[in-house]
């Protein structure tokens, strides 16, 4: 988990506590500040940590992003031989039965590098909830890279010999989860998606608009690109990136109907 300055302290509570109250708890919870955070936030962390609730805390002197966060986190979890690596973000929560479920998945499917989830966003704004569906095999998941990221990243179980196989996030990348999973892919890792929610995932009406972003719609397009070239997906597909592109680049209003209608 990475924490920065726009998390509340509020959310973070709820996402560590819904580590501590998992049905299997035989994990340890690594964490990055990135960058300066309020002093609440940081004294927090730090007393989780004295009491041992928290394994590990590190933090960065500036912010400098999510890909490098979690790559000096994998340094150190590499170096202490952990076998898996579970991701979220420090405004989520977690389903109490989520690492109990995906370890017992990884532990009978050797074959499986990244297994990941389904998630619920929950609108703080309106109440409204909404499943975000995602493939469930690796053959699906790999022929839905041409359209969209089909595995959420907040949601994976991730073997960690990986990361010494195929490199880390790439910083470069503000969608680095994307890039990384079609890098992985490309190389013949496998893939899998649970169909059932592990990640309760928090949304406002402002997410929409944060969404508008030239560099990101660009870098989607690419990896998109990249994702039909490799996998031999069907050319039709570059239209269906240049429609997500001008969503991307549309007004808030018109991303929040798309978004609930066509996601799934």
């Amino acid at each position: 988990m990475s924490v920065y300055h726009g998390d509340s302290l509020k959310d973070l509570k709820e996402s560590v506590e819904s580590l501590y109250t998992q049905t299997f708890r035989d994990f340890d919870i690594f964490l990055m500040i990135d960058g300066p955070v309020d002093n609440e936030i940081y004294q927090f962390l730090k007393q989780e940590q004295l009491e041992g609730r928290v394994t590990y805390v590190d933090e960065n002197a500036v912010n400098s992003g999510l890909a490098y966060s979690l790559n000096r986190l994998l340094e150190v979890v590499i170096e202490r031989k952990y076998t898996y690596v579970a991701r979220m973000d420090a405004d989520d929560i977690c389903v109490e039965t989520r690492m109990k479920d995906q370890s017992d998945f990884m532990i009978t499917h050797p074959e499986i590098s990244i297994c990941g989830g389904l998630i619920e966003e929950f609108n703080v704004s309106t109440g409204t909830k909404q499943v975000v569906l995602f493939p469930e095999s690796c053959e699906d998941i790999i022929k839905g890279m041409g359209k969209r990221n089909s595995i959420a990243h907040p949601t994976t179980f991730i073997r960690v010999e990986l990361f010494n196989e195929v490199d880390f996030y790439d910083p470069l990348y503000a969608n680095e989860d994307y890039e990384l999973w079609v890098r992985l892919l490309i190389k013949g890792k496998k893939a899998h998606n649970l169909q059932k929610v592990f990640v309760k995932m928090r949304v406002s009406n402002d997410f929409y608009f944060r969404r508008k972003s030239l560099k990101r719609a660009i870098e989607v397009a690419k990896i998109k690109s990249r994702a039909i070239k490799a996998f031999s997906l069907s050319p039709l597909l570059h239209l269906y990136s240049i429609a997500h592109f001008v969503l991307f680049m549309s007004p808030s209003f018109i991303k929040k109907i798309c978004y609930r209608y066509l996601r799934n």
